[in-house]
This record gives structure tokens, C-alpha cells and sequence, in this order.
């Protein structure tokens, strides 16, 4: 894993952080410093091979949850410990990793949020009559992502049989997924309104003008679908 053989701790963590930066994105990278440069600073006069599972497991908690990080920042830390110490015994660093035996944390169960009708009612209310009033609606109403809003066409829209087709972005190999999402009668109201003499290649949301609705994602935030 390693390009060298370094001899002093910090060292050794900083090649395996370069040869993390290759590989993956560059917040997953940055987060792996974060977990790895504290164990670096603490651990610095102590050979890898003496560091033990209590000493790991302490550092990682009073470097998370003792500073009011989350359990899953603690597995991802964990995580990242895991893997330079994998990359330090196939180079001899190390004979056994003393991650290993440091346990996973449970995390709380994600749940998905819906906005609420009083929300929704505000979301659209505040967006009524400028450049928003759409991406807005395709947002809150139909549960669109920012980049699907900007890619939907007027052929993707089919208001006698109250259904959106929505394209996916193309992925690596070239190809796209699709899915169908129901036109609720508020959304149905708005279509037909911004609909006009619109060709079929048009794009629904144009980011045109001196405003780009773009620079906002957030406005057009995902909520209950099809109302």
C-alpha cells in the first residue's frame, strides 16, 4: 500500500494519507487525516507493534465522542485506523492490527424526513411569482432532485396521464436509469401554466435570466410526493 518505507510514525501516516488521496474522493481523504494525524501526534514515541486495542479504542473516544462527534464519525474513524494498519502489516510495520478487536458502534437509525402541509404551503407560498415558483414546485411536490429539475424536459412530461418520466445523470459506463412519478394537482396546475407553446425538447426549468435557480439547490428541497 505503501510507495516507501518510512522510519518515523508521522511519516508512515502521511505516505499512507498520499496513497488514500489517489484513490479515493477528497472529503472520504480528508476525513481519514482527521482520524489518522491525532493517532500520529499521541502515538508518536511508541512502535506500532506495542500499541494495544485499550489505547486505540481510548484515543478514538476521546477524539469523537468525548468532543460530541456521533457514533458514525467514530466507525469511520475506526475505520480509516483499520486500513493503515492493514497497509503497515503488509509492509512489516506491524505484526496485527489492535483495531480489529476495537468494536463497531450502533447508530441510530436514519429516517427520512418529510416536509410537513404547512411546509410545503410556505416553500410554495415564498417561491410564487418568481423565477423559483417551478423548481420549487417540482421540489416540495414531486420530490425531484436539484439536477433531475434542470435535466426535465417537456417530453418527459405527460399531464393527460399525470406523470413525470425522470433521467437519471449518465453514469460511468454511459448509461442512465429512469423512473415515473405521479403529477399531483398542484403540480398539475403549474405545469400547465408554465406549459405555453414549450417544444418537446425544452427544458421545464431553464436556468435562464440573471438569476440562476440553480445557485440555490436547497430551495427546491425533496418533500411528499405526489400532492
Amino acid at each position: 500500500m505503501f510507495r516507501v518505507k518510512p522510519a518515523k510514525r508521522e511519516d508512515l501516516v502521511e505516505a499512507f494519507l498520499e496513497t488514500q488521496k489517489a484513490r479515493k474522493k477528497p472529503a472520504a481523504a480528508a476525513r481519514d487525516g482527521d482520524a489518522l494525524r491525532p493517532f500520529a501526534a499521541e502515538m508518536k514515541d511508541a512502535a506500532l507493534a506495542t500499541i494495544g486495542t485499550e489505547r486505540v479504542e481510548k484515543l478514538l473516544r476521546r477524539h469523537t465522542l468525548e468532543r460530541g462527534r456521533s457514533p458514525r464519525t467514530f466507525n469511520v474513524w475506526r475505520g480509516a485506523m483499520l486500513a493503515f494498519w492493514s497497509g503497515a502489516i503488509a509492509r512489516r510495520h506491524a505484526t496485527h492490527s489492535p483495531v480489529t478487536a476495537v468494536k463497531r458502534l450502533s447508530e441510530p437509525e436514519r429516517r427520512a424526513r418529510f416536509l410537513s402541509r404547512e411546509e410545503i404551503d410556505e416553500s410554495l407560498a415564498a417561491a410564487r411569482d418568481t423565477h423559483l415558483e417551478l423548481p420549487v414546485a417540482l421540489g416540495v411536490l414531486a420530490g425531484l432532485r436539484a439536477g433531475e429539475i434542470a435535466r426535465l424536459r417537456w417530453k418527459d412530461v405527460a399531464l393527460e396521464g399525470k406523470l413525470l418520466r425522470i433521467v437519471g445523470a449518465k453514469n460511468a459506463r454511459g448509461g442512465t436509469k429512469s423512473r415515473v412519478v405521479p403529477i399531483g394537482k398542484r403540480l398539475d396546475a403549474g405545469l400547465r401554466r408554465r406549459m405555453g407553446d414549450q417544444g418537446d425538447d425544452d427544458l421545464v426549468a431553464p436556468n435562464t435570466g440573471s438569476v440562476s435557480w440553480l445557485a440555490r439547490p436547497r430551495a427546491a428541497a425533496r418533500g411528499s410526493r405526489g400532492r
